[in-house]
């Protein structure tokens, strides 16, 4: 079971799942901002070859926030935030302006209702909530054009340009401290994490780093040596509820996918298939006879979800290694014109899907390769079945 520190309240939220290996395949729609309301990258001012620390403050600390949430009259929650456009549109975490930290059901979430956002001058000004998804952790907040001084736009990099050993730079607002500065690395890329207020569905491909993380820092941008965004700090994981832990990122292009749906829609909407799913292993191909050496296997399916409904289907489970496998469930090899090699691919896959699409999957089942036309559904906020009912975790 991992204990995770909610960094704005400091609220240890118990999660747990079966094989580390197992991941609930529900992705969302995704989209890019346009190009005209993103900051534009500008070189960080230092060696171009090297990591200056100095220069990433320098050039970035201007446009990172601190973010300040009121209820009652009184502060509720703290955090960190970083400018995206030249519109005031401030990114920050869902935890830190929602009470989704506090609560142990997706239904019981509420905004904060009166926040405010600071800049590195200490200027303070009030901000309004656009929108927030609490699969990503991700919030949208506008400022009033003009409200705060100089407010630079951070630029976006991308998700797959990142790799372990990375040098990375946070900067955010620990204990109350704005501006603060910590570096590391990337220890770690592709983590599925927990998301707050009992969600049943991991954020994918989350983004590990050694970086000091406290308190204060969630909603705050992890920079690359370059001063690009390549996430936005999220959690810790720590085994006592304290803040000393493996700390996480929010990847940039879960970030991007959020921003732009928010501004569109004021929430994101996830694609849903339905199902959970193991990678295909060396070891369970010869222990099994399993006809594919790549795909993902199901282990288990949402009742009466998208994958359900298109006859997909579980087979009884075995024990590999002390794992508990289920090498006779339908074996995905192919996804929407694209073809699955391990769970990842399979998320890939449905990146950019939306809900109500028909897509095909390839599988096999009984030593004979399949098609079937799934609809994609919506993925539930607060199912009434518990997360077992939606075939995730």
């Amino acid at each position: 079971m991992r204990n995770l520190a909610a960094l704005a309240a400091g609220l240890a939220v118990g999660a747990g799942g079966a094989l580390a290996v197992a991941f609930a395949l529900d992705l969302g729609q995704g989209a890019t901002p346009s190009a005209s309301t993103v900051a534009v990258e500008v070189p960080v001012e230092g060696s171009p070859a090297g990591f200056d620390a100095t220069a990433i403050y320098r050039s970035r600390a201007p446009g990172t926030v601190s973010v300040v949430a009121y209820r009652g009259g009184a502060v509720a929650s703290g955090g960190a935030g970083f400018v995206v456009d030249d519109e005031g549109t401030v990114i920050t975490a869902a935890h830190v302006v929602t009470t989704s930290a506090d609560v142990d059901s997706a239904s019981g979430v509420e905004a904060y209702p009166t926040l405010y956002v600071q800049s590195a001058d200490y200027s303070r000004a009030p901000a309004r909530l656009v929108g927030y998804d609490l699969f990503s952790d991700v919030a949208v907040l506008r400022v009033e054009r003009g409200a705060l001084p100089r407010l630079p736009a951070l630029p976006l990099g991308r998700s797959p340009a990142v790799q372990v050993g990375d040098r990375v730079a946070a900067i955010g607002t620990p204990y109350g401290r704005p501006g603060s500065l910590s570096a590391g690395v990337v220890s770690q890329i592709g983590q599925p994490i927990d998301a707050a207020a009992a969600v049943c569905f991991d954020t994918r491909g989350a983004l590990q780093t050694d970086a000091a993380i406290n308190q204060g820092n969630s909603g705050g941008p992890l920079l690359d040596a370059r001063g690009r965004v390549i996430g936005m700090v999220t959690q810790i994981d720590s085994p006592d509820g304290t803040d000393a832990g493996v700390a996480y990122a929010v990847p940039v292009d879960i970030v991007r996918r959020a921003l732009a749906q928010i501004r569109r829609d004021g929430r994101v909407r996830y694609a849903w298939l339905g199902v959970a799913a193991d990678p295909v292993t060396s070891a369970l191909v010869e222990r099994f006879s399993l006809p594919a050496r790549q795909g993902a296997l199901l282990r288990s399916i949402a009742a009466d979800g998208p994958a359900a409904r298109a006859g997909l289907r579980t087979g009884r489970s075995d024990v590999l290694a002390g794992q508990t496998v289920y090498p006779r469930s339908d074996l995905i090899v192919r996804i929407a014109g694209q073809p699955v090699r391990g769970v990842d691919d399979l998320v890939t896959a449905l990146f950019a899907r939306r809900a109500g699409e028909r897509i095909e999957v390839r599988y096999w089942r009984d030593g004979r390769q399949r098609t079937a036309t799934v609809q994609l559904g919506e993925r539930p906020l607060s199912p009434a079945g518990g997360c077992r009912s939606l075939g995730a975790r």
